[in-house]
């Protein structure tokens, strides 16, 4: 009977949350008067997609993954994520099978990450080596921004490289939105469905608010939705960081506003972007 009691609560609050959720979406898109420029990646591109968790590469960079215009290389940092170890090894399954869906080869950091990531760098030589957005509330998020920088502190680049920051849960700013990769809203119904088919680990994940954020997104650069990035020059993106990286009193009153589609769009952000030099293609 507590069983039965819990599903039925469980079931009211998510359809209660997701109401909200949809009310503030529409009052977010309502606030978008004026449409936006930006970047489509170029093809032919290669990338690096590095992930915290599971599924993070997923909410992010889905687009990219299941496009055959860029090769893509996804590198999973392994990070606990407070997970029991039996959760953890689903998880990585999880991500594996939709590597698997569009043959894209992926990576596990172990061990040493830092020093796995910069041989994985180095053989590969991406365009861009894609990380989560670093105005984030998670601490792991943020240790593999960390690792990356370390692993790049140690390369010797020799070639042009870039660091993408893709977004998970955290919107990124306009003003920090150098890129984007169209999505239509059957892609865009597809890609959340596909997301709860294969991450069954994260039937918990708050996916309904998350995705609304591809939809704001999308009315500001006059399209259905769209996946967002910031991109700059590694040796640009390191200053960002040492400048940026957000302390712990940050990071903690992101986390307080993360039910709130509303108090999320209204987060201050710094500027963290001055001039990209990655090659571009207008949209």
């Amino acid at each position: 009977m507590k069983r039965l009691i819990l599903c039925v609560y469980n079931k009211l609050r998510r359809l209660r949350n997701e109401h909200r959720w949809n009310k503030e979406c529409k009052l977010q898109l309502r606030k978008i008067k004026s449409k936006r420029s930006a970047f489509q990646l170029q093809k032919e591109s290669s990338f690096v997609i590095i992930l915290p968790h599971a599924d993070d590469e997923w909410i992010g960079c889905g687009s990219l993954i299941s496009s055959s215009d860029y090769k893509v290389s996804l590198c999973n940092a392994d990070m606990e994520g407070g997970d029991s170890e039996s959760i953890h090894l689903i998880r990585r399954a999880e991500t594996e099978r939709l590597a698997n869906m569009y043959s894209k080869p992926i990576h596990t950091l172990c061990n040493n990450k830092v020093n796995y990531l910069k041989e994985l760098l180095e053989k590969e030589k991406p365009d861009v080596v894609f990380v989560p957005y670093m105005i984030d509330w998670h601490k792991e998020h943020l240790e593999v921004l960390h690792i990356l920088k370390s692993a790049i502190d140690e390369l010797c680049v020799n070639w042009k490289l870039s660091v993408g920051m893709y977004q998970v849960t955290v919107p990124i700013d306009p003003k920090n939105i150098t890129h984007i990769s169209l999505i239509d809203l059957p892609q865009w119904r597809a890609k959340w469905k596909l997301f709860r088919d294969v991450y069954k680990t994260q039937s918990t994940f708050p996916w309904y608010r998350v995705s609304r954020n591809e939809i704001i997104q999308g009315k500001r650069f006059a399209c259905d939705a769209c996946e967002v990035f910031c991109i700059m020059d590694y040796q640009e993106w390191i200053q960002a960081y040492i400048k940026h990286i957000p302390n712990a009193d940050i990071q903690q009153s992101i986390r307080s506003v993360l039910s709130s589609i509303d108090a999320l769009y209204s987060l201050k952000q710094p500027s963290l972007i001055n001039e990209t030099k990655f090659p571009l293609s207008k949209q």
